[in-house]
């Protein structure tokens, strides 16, 4: 039997606002890499914020299978980043146009700061050279570039060896060569690690 990391039947969610046009029938193998497209305002955001369990079901079921990890919770489990044209709100004092900020750098950490304590050597250094992670390390937040961003919160989360890793519009704001070694990384991602 194959297993499902995610399993949803019937799904509606309870608040009225968030709820999709039909109830919601899906299931995602755990050996499926998958992408959801679509315009924008068409509920892919909201089906994925059904789908990690942050909009409480109505009717229909959600079921969740993250073996091999120890625990099931989707907390422990699932780690989602949401790309905008912004450094977002976890961010909120540094600025898309950050080259017009410069003089605000001396306040704002660098990339070895924002890391913080890591505690996996082995998947750090691995992580460090996928990303080429060693020459941002002295390089202050507020000046990383677009892509240099994405590398930075991807090698961030990446290091808390989430079991699923959901991505919110990560090619927004990049130009095409970056795009196309984002996709790159993220493929080359699927091959070293056990990351859905």
């Amino acid at each position: 039997m194959n297993q499902n990391t995610f399993c949803m039947a019937g799904g509606v969610a309870r608040n009225p606002l968030v709820r999709l046009d039909k109830p919601v029938t899906a299931t995602i193998g755990a050996d499926e890499h998958i992408a959801i497209v679509g315009p924008n305002g068409g509920g892919k955001s909201l089906f994925v914020d059904t789908l990690i369990g942050k909009y409480p079901l109505r009717e229909g079921t959600l079921q969740y299978d993250f073996s091999p990890s120890v625990t099931q919770t989707v907390y422990d489990n699932v780690k989602y980043i949401a790309f905008r044209d912004t450094y977002g709100a976890a961010d909120a004092n540094y600025y898309y146009q950050q080259r017009w900020n410069a003089h605000d750098q001396d306040e704002t950490p660098d990339v070895r700061e924002m890391l913080g304590e890591i505690k996996d050597e082995q998947l750090k250094n691995e992580l460090f050279e996928l990303f080429r992670i060693e020459p941002l390390l002295d390089k202050k937040i507020i000046l990383l570039s677009s892509g240099e961003l994405r590398k930075f919160q991807l090698a961030k989360t990446l290091l808390t060896a989430p079991r699923v890793l959901i991505m919110d519009n990560p090619f927004i704001g990049l130009d095409a060569p970056t795009r196309e070694l984002l996709f790159t990384l993220l493929e080359r991602l699927t091959k070293i690690s056990s990351v859905q």
